[in-house]
């Protein structure tokens, strides 16, 4: 699947996030991000609140 994040901007994005690899550990990466992004795309839906998502009201620390 072809990813929506050309290459450079990738690279830039790994570059900024301070990660030094290889351009074939890049590629790897880059080839599963185009996997990824439909995943992350539902996950961000508009139709998913932020009370979906249990870490935004769960507290460890609450007892029980």
């Amino acid at each position: 699947m072809e990813s929506l994040f050309s290459l450079s901007d990738f690279e830039a994005s790994v570059h900024k996030a301070g990660m030094v690899l290889t351009q074939e550990q890049v590629m790897e990466i880059y080839t599963g991000w185009g996997l990824m992004e439909p995943l992350l795309a539902r996950l961000r839906g508009k139709d998913r609140g932020r009370a979906a998502e249990p870490a935004h009201f769960f507290n460890p620390e609450q007892p029980l």
